[in-house]
């Protein structure tokens, strides 16, 4: 074989060692991108009710892609237009989920509400993440004073209607069992029902709260406005 077809063997073996080692590389990072969860985004939602101006800030984030370690708050607040005691409140709940099991974690965290202040928790965060729905259940304890035992749940469904617009469905609650009918503090349910364009979703939304010992109930209706940030 002459010169020239020496070098010209070379840079066809070279040509083709670059070629396989852009295809492995690809595979990789596919199968990397089949890998990572999707990055859930930090849903922050207003709505304007008949009662009160209520929202709510809703954050699940892994402290790192891969990493069994997330952390997961709930804000809530209500302000009365008329400035009404009982119905201007805050309340957030903060935890974090330490991965046990594929969705199941444990949630170490503590709660704040206008009524019991500031208490450390105990719970197990359980989730479920499909495309077009996921459901949330946390039941947890209080680790001092009455230990009294509360379970939030979340649901949200969110249909493709076109190329562009989806629906919106969520139904989220909160049981406070206390473990005597005095240490009762909050409990409420939420209904969203509404349409979206990513990041955006709008439509009438629904909120019973029940508040203290002698489970005071009030319903506030109207519309919400939905952005989801950081996705």
């Amino acid at each position: 074989m002459n010169g020239f077809g020496v070098r010209l063997s070379w840079r066809v073996l070279l040509l083709a060692g670059l070629m396989r080692t852009g295809t492995l590389f690809a595979q990789k990072q596919l199968d990397t991108s089949r890998i990572l969860p999707p990055n859930p985004p930090v849903g922050l939602e207003v709505l304007v009710g008949t009662r009160y101006l209520n929202t709510q800030l809703t954050i699940r984030k892994p402290f790192t892609p891969t990493s069994r370690l997330a952390f997961f708050n709930v804000t809530i607040s209500n302000g009365s237009y008329g400035n009404e005691r009982g119905q201007t409140e805050f309340l957030s709940q903060s935890y974090i989920c330490i991965e046990l099991l594929k969705g199941l974690s444990i949630a170490p965290g503590v709660v704040t509400n206008y009524i019991t202040g500031f208490r450390p928790t105990l719970g197990l965060n359980y989730v479920i993440t499909q495309p077009s729905w996921s459901a949330v259940l946390l039941p947890r304890i209080d680790l001092r004073d009455e230990r009294n035992v509360e379970l939030f749940a979340l649901v949200d469904y969110k249909p493709q209607l076109s190329e562009r617009l989806s629906g919106y469905v969520r139904l989220q609650g909160l049981l406070n069992a206390a473990t005597h009918p005095a240490n009762h503090s909050r409990s409420y349910v939420f209904g969203r029902l509404g349409i979206g364009r990513k990041p955006y979703t709008i439509g009438l939304g629904l909120n019973y709260d029940n508040y203290g010992p002698e489970r005071r109930q009030y319903v506030s209706y109207g519309l919400f406005a939905r952005v989801d940030l950081f996705n």
